[in-house]
């Protein structure tokens, strides 16, 4: 309840930062499903999955 509430409030330009390598993972692989809105996601590796499924994904990598 609460993402669907955060999702519809949120803009094109309020992007959620997602920091995978703060996390411990460094590769965004493209198993899961991303919301409509656009994501950042800090990351050093992104397949090609993951680039394709997602066109409101912004890849920062270190």
């Amino acid at each position: 309840e609460k993402k669907d509430e955060y999702l519809s409030k949120s803009s094109a330009s309020a992007a959620p930062v997602i920091d995978t390598l703060a996390h411990g993972y460094g590769k965004v692989l493209g198993k899961g499903r991303l919301p409509e809105v656009p994501v950042i996601v800090k990351a050093r590796f992104v397949s090609k999955l993951a680039e394709e499924k997602s066109e409101s994904l912004v890849v920062l990598s270190n």
